[in-house]
């Protein structure tokens, strides 16, 4: 039987990944909503200038605007940020140091809350909030790895 904390960890790292697949359907989104490039739009509420063209994904990709590029910016800083969450969360499962399981659950729980927050914002364009999710999530993970060599 997985005891709470356990589960808790398991489930803010699953969150975290949760997240890549949500910025990804609304990207996703704005690719397939793009208007034609010789309709006149406003540049942050046009969703991209190039159709969802499956064999030629970066040229349909590079022409999001607005919320979708926002999106896809946000994917990508989750895609980069996961598999150092990911390691550090291996590491204290591995190495068990005098960490309560509670404690790095928490912390867990807080990047999962923190990331959250950064997708949110990412796709508001509150660029200093999404900055300040962006430090806390950075901060947490950098506190799971030092959980691993320290007791609390």
């Amino acid at each position: 039987m997985v005891d709470a904390s356990t589960a808790l960890l398991a489930a803010s790292l699953l969150v975290c990944y949760l997240y890549w697949w949500v910025a990804l359907g609304f990207m996703r989104a704005a690719q397939f909503s793009a208007k034609p490039a010789a309709e006149p739009s406003d540049k942050d509420s046009a969703p991209a200038t190039v159709a969802f063209d499956n064999k030629d994904q970066t040229a349909s990709k590079a022409g999001l605007r607005g919320w979708g590029k926002r999106a896809m910016l946000a994917m990508n800083n989750h895609a980069e940020q996961l598999p150092q969450f990911g390691l550090a969360a291996l590491l204290n499962v591995a190495v068990r140091s005098g960490v309560t399981p509670w404690a790095v659950s928490g912390v867990m729980a807080g990047v999962a809350v923190f990331r959250g927050a950064h997708l949110a914002c990412y796709l508001a364009d509150l660029d200093g909030l999404r900055s300040l999710s962006f430090l806390g999530s950075s901060l947490l993970t950098l506190a799971l790895y030092v959980m691993v060599f320290v007791s609390f």
